[in-house]
C-alpha cells in the first residue's frame, strides 16, 4: 500500500492485476483512491467494479515473487500468471521485483516461457538486470 499511496501523491496512474484462475491470466484494472475492493476466494483484494485498463498503458510491473537469481529471474507463487502476463504486452515493461532477501545464485528449473525482471529492490541493494 506504501507503493501505490506514493503514486497517487505523485500523480501516477495505478492497475492492479485481477487474476482468472481458470485460464490462467490477469486483466488490468484501474486503482484510485475511492475505489472499492473486495477480497476474492484466493484472499486477493480486488476493485469491485473494475475499469479494465489496456495492456498498452502498461510501462511498469511491480511482479510479486518468492525469490530470484543473480540473472533476474524468480520464483513466483506457481502458477505462471506473470509470465503469461509479460508475453501478452506489446512493449517491454520495467518488471521491478520486491525482496526482502539477497539473490540465489541460479534458479534452477528455469522454462522457456520464464521471463526476467529487469530490476530487483531489497533493503540493502536495486539489482539491474
Amino acid at each position: 500500500m506504501p507503493i501505490i499511496q506514493y503514486c497517487w501523491d505523485n500523480q501516477i496512474n495505478v492497475a492492479v492485476p485481477v487474476s482468472n484462475f481458470e485460464d490462467g491470466t490477469l486483466k488490468n484494472a484501474e486503482l484510485r483512491p475511492n475505489t472499492g475492493l473486495k477480497k476474492t476466494q484466493h484472499n486477493i483484494a480486488e476493485p469491485i467494479d473494475p475499469i479494465w485498463k489496456n495492456n498498452s498503458a502498461i510501462d511498469l510491473v511491480i511482479t510479486p515473487l518468492l525469490a530470484f537469481d543473480i540473472r533476474g529471474y524468480r520464483v513466483g507463487y506457481g502458477k505462471g500468471f506473470y509470465d503469461r502476463f509479460f508475453v501478452s504486452l506489446r512493449q517491454e515493461p520495467k518488471k521491478i521485483g520486491l525482496s526482502l532477501f539477497d539473490p540465489c545464485k541460479a534458479i534452477e528449473d528455469i522454462a522457456d516461457h520464464d521471463m526476467p525482471l529487469t530490476h530487483c529492490v531489497t533493503p540493502q541493494k536495486i539489482y539491474i538486470f
